[in-house]
Formats: structure tokens, C-alpha cells, sequence
């Protein structure tokens, strides 16, 4: 198991919020499938029912919103704008392959899953409520 990889993600995310109707911390996952995450078994690889509505997203355009400061933003806000770049500087430095699936509907499980160089798969799982 790739402990940098895990202890880098930890300290990327720690006490950072994923934001949507609901705020939901994130959690540093690894799994032992090698085979890579793909829509067909992303849901069984995170223990969801495998008949869950999957869709897969692209990384940068989840990120996007994210890490994009605006001019309305005041200082708190781009104090979390930074600190999700950092998270984003982190995931591609440590992770390649990186892929972002959203299980379900109205309650979402987010999967952003990368492989290490020990061929690992890992990265985060957060929580969404999208009604």
C-alpha cells in the first residue's frame, strides 16, 4: 500500500468540506480491485448497490468550479478555492488515470479514484445531496 499517497491525501483534505446542498467531508479510500474503476463496477468496488445509477465525470471539469476563484469571492472563499488546488495539485502528483464517478441519485456518493505506482487504486469518497 502507497502510505505517502494515503498520508498526502489525509493532510489535502483534512477538515476540507465538499459542498453541495449537504457539506460532506472527504475520505481517503484505497481498494484492492486492480482492475481500474470503470462505470460497469465502480458501484460494487465501493460496497453500493451494483444496480446504482453511475456516471462518470470528468476530473478537471469536476474540479473545475472548485478551484476557479471569482471576484465576489471573499477571503474565506479563497482560502477554500486554495486549499482545493492544493488538493488537486496533490491527486496529480501522487495519483495517474484519474477518473470521478457519482453513484446514485439525490443522495451521490463521489468516487475520485486514481492508480499509485505500486498500481494501487485510490483517492477520495465524499458524499452528495442533489435534488
Amino acid at each position: 500500500m502507497s502510505k505517502a499517497v494515503l498520508t498526502a491525501l489525509r493532510k489535502a483534505t483534512k477538515g476540507l468540506l465538499y459542498m453541495s446542498e449537504k457539506d460532506a467531508p472527504f475520505k481517503v479510500i484505497s481498494t484492492e480491485k486492480l482492475t481500474a474503476p470503470t462505470k460497469a463496477n465502480v458501484a460494487e468496488i465501493l460496497h453500493q448497490p451494483t444496480d446504482s445509477p453511475v456516471e462518470e465525470v470528468a476530473f478537471t471539469k469536476f474540479f473545475a468550479e472548485l478551484t476557479k476563484p471569482q471576484k465576489w469571492h471573499a477571503e474565506d472563499d479563497k482560502a477554500v478555492i486554495k486549499r482545493y488546488q492544493d488538493l488537486l495539485a496533490a491527486m496529480r502528483e501522487h495519483l495517474t488515470g484519474l477518473k470521478v464517478f457519482k453513484i446514485g441519485k439525490v443522495r451521490v456518493k463521489i468516487a475520485i479514484l486514481g492508480q499509485s505506482e505500486s498500481k494501487e487504486w485510490m483517492g477520495l469518497e465524499t458524499d452528495s445531496l442533489e435534488t
